[in-house]
């Protein structure tokens, strides 16, 4: 699913807002909050398989990163698949468990992107809130878009989890 971007055909979709609650992580907020305000190394916990920050100073405002992810070629193709985007970071706030970035450039079908992530205690665990407003090109929906995020914070979750399973 992480691919639908490239290959969707669907009516257009205006652009949007959303917000997705992860499942609870058996992990405190304290713990997890280091993973996500580490935005260089996005590809540690993420299923982006390639993540490092191009210029500015780590987890300060202005930081840009370059994140990726390399899968299969489409419809029997011979050339893998490289999907990519650039961010920069607008917040952090590390007191809050929050931080904002914008999408620079990609060549994901996206023409705006503004992500907001924050890290919230749930009882004796956290779970992850992701806040977006993003406009897609033409063939993608609402519904498509959040089916992905969706997939993609599950990842997350499942990383953390495992990360701190030995800890926790």
């Amino acid at each position: 699913m992480f691919f639908f971007l490239l290959f969707a055909k669907t009516p257009k979709a205006a652009p949007f807002n959303d917000s997705i609650l992860s499942d609870k992580i058996n992990a405190t907020a304290d713990k997890v909050w280091p993973l996500l305000e580490d935005f260089c190394n996005f590809y540690k916990y993420s299923p982006f398989n390639i993540s490092f920050c191009t210029k500015g100073v780590p987890n300060r405002p202005g930081l840009v990163r370059f994140i990726a992810i390399t899968g299969p070629p489409p419809l029997g193709g011979n050339s893998t698949v490289v999907l990519w985007e650039e961010h920069k970071l607008l917040t952090i706030d590390s007191r809050k468990r929050k931080l904002k970035y914008k999408l620079v450039d990609n060549n994901r079908l996206i023409r705006f992107y503004l992500p907001t992530f924050e890290v919230l205690r749930k009882g004796n665990g956290c779970q992850v809130r992701w806040a977006y407003r993003i406009d897609p090109v033409d063939e993608i929906t609402p519904q498509d878009i959040r089916e992905n995020f969706t997939e993609i914070l599950a990842y997350i979750v499942a990383s953390a989890e495992r990360i701190f399973a030995s800890t926790y």
